[in-house]
This record gives structure tokens, C-alpha cells and sequence, in this order.
């Protein structure tokens, strides 16, 4: 008995420790029928050692900004140490890799990520 409770025990903080994706106020986990969105990534090479990373995400809203497309966290705006670190995030929430693309930013040594992702089944 003390075996099936633990196992119980543990199946519920795997289930309760699955975080939240909220991008302008919504929680993409909780939308029923989104199975698709694309995480455009923006690396923005300031010098040879120096980089700048925006993620935002598009789950269908109408129009995107930095404002309505932003991962927040808290309420903040989460910011995210590389294009991997976001990816791994999106994975650890409930999203697997789809298709990924990247779009060369011309005369610039900037580039642009779109990660198509899919919800887990």
C-alpha cells in the first residue's frame, strides 16, 4: 500500500510541476484546441562575443508586437539566455519541435528562428 501511495504521490507533482506558457495573459496549456504555434526566435549579434535574444510566440492572435507576443513569467517578460534555453522551456511545458527555419537578416549578422511547434500528445 505504502508503494501505490508513493507512486500516487509522485504522479501528482509530475502532473502539478508542469509550468505555465502565457503569452498576453494567455495560457497557451490551457487553450483546448491549439496544437500549433510558432516561437520566432531574434538573435541579434551586437559584436563577435555580445548577443541579444527576443523570443515572441505566435498562437493565432491577430496581430503580434513585442507587447502581445512576449513569454512572461510572473507577469514579467521571461527572458531566455539562448535560442536552446527557449526551446528546452517550450519541450518542458508540454511542446515538442515540429519543423524549425532560419531566415538570414540581410546585410546584418542578425538572424531570425521560427520554430514550429506542436503540442504533445
Amino acid at each position: 500500500m505504502k508503494k501505490v501511495t508513493l507512486f500516487l504521490a509522485l504522479c501528482m507533482v509530475c502532473v502539478a510541476g508542469r509550468g505555465q506558457v502565457v503569452v498576453n495573459g494567455v495560457n497557451l496549456n490551457e487553450v483546448p484546441d491549439m496544437q500549433y504555434i510558432l516561437v520566432m526566435a531574434f538573435l541579434d549579434m551586437d559584436g563577435l562575443f555580445s548577443q541579444k535574444l527576443t523570443v515572441w510566440v505566435n498562437y493565432g492572435q491577430k496581430s503580434m508586437n513585442k507587447k502581445n507576443a512576449s513569454v512572461t513569467e510572473d507577469g514579467e517578460e521571461k527572458e531566455f539566455g539562448s535560442v536552446v534555453s527557449a526551446l528546452n522551456f517550450f519541450y518542458e511545458n508540454g511542446w515538442d519541435l515540429h519543423e524549425t527555419f532560419l531566415v538570414p537578416q540581410p546585410g546584418t549578422t542578425n538572424l531570425l528562428f521560427y520554430h514550429f511547434l506542436r503540442r504533445k500528445r
